[in-house]
């Protein structure tokens, strides 16, 4: 009877621990800010993690994402810019500030994975910095009509997320951009070409200063006489 109740003591012990060992392998924290989506066999589940500790069965019956819901910023680096003249430079950096709603997370996961960003805003910048900047000249864009896609972008990054029937869930709040950077040979010619205009303004000021004052000269001499 002793043994036997040792056995059976000791089956609890180690089932204890086991549960005990489950119960720890399945309690995650969700950071501040975020949500967790779960999966199983590859399948969303309902309901979503909010921030604090949360527990599901542990991997890999289950896997877990953590979804940001606040403002985030996404950043695309070194945007090609083709002009219309064949010229092409670089925007260093695009920042889209953004917010995924937090009563759509299971929504946009479900349709456009955790990732939906991707989608919706970094595979479609590019393109729609392409289309602007084959509608003008290298110097047009760099001195002026940049100044222009940061609103254009904007649009159209909304109009792309109402494509998706998404204006409820993803909000585009702004759109950031650093000024074109050329190539040390086309930065040197259009720090020529630009000299050059100011050459030619310098000059034209000069030319309408002395027309100026040989007109005051000749109504000086009329005055006299």
């Amino acid at each position: 009877l002793m043994t036997f109740t040792r056995s059976l003591t000791d089956t609890h012990v180690a089932s204890l621990v086991v549960l005990g060992l489950v119960l720890f392998a399945g309690l995650h924290e969700t950071p501040q800010g975020h949500e967790t989506v779960y999966f199983q066999g590859g399948r969303l589940l309902n309901g979503t993690g909010t921030p604090g500790f949360n527990w599901a069965l542990p991997w890999p019956v289950t896997s877990y994402e953590h979804v940001e819901v606040r403002y985030q910023t996404d950043t695309l680096v070194n945007v090609a810019c083709g002009s219309s003249m064949g010229g092409t430079a670089r925007f260093p950096k695009i920042e889209v500030v953004n917010r995924l709603h937090s009563a759509c997370v299971l929504r946009t996961v479900s349709e456009h994975t955790v990732h939906y960003d991707r989608r919706l805003i970094y595979d479609y910048i590019p393109t729609e910095v392409a289309q602007f900047c084959k509608e003008y000249k290298l110097e047009q864009i760099f001195v002026k009509e940049f100044d222009k896609l940061d609103e254009k972008l904007l649009q159209e990054l909304r109009a792309n997320v109402e494509s998706y029937n998404l204006t409820e869930c993803v909000e585009i709040k702004a759109v950031r951009i650093f000024r074109p950077e050329l190539s040390a040979r086309m930065q040197k010619a259009f720090e020529e070409q630009e000299q050059e205009e100011k050459e030619r303004d310098l000059q034209e000021k000069r030319r309408i200063t002395q027309q100026v004052t040989l007109q005051i000269e000749m109504e000086k001499r009329v005055h006299q006489k």
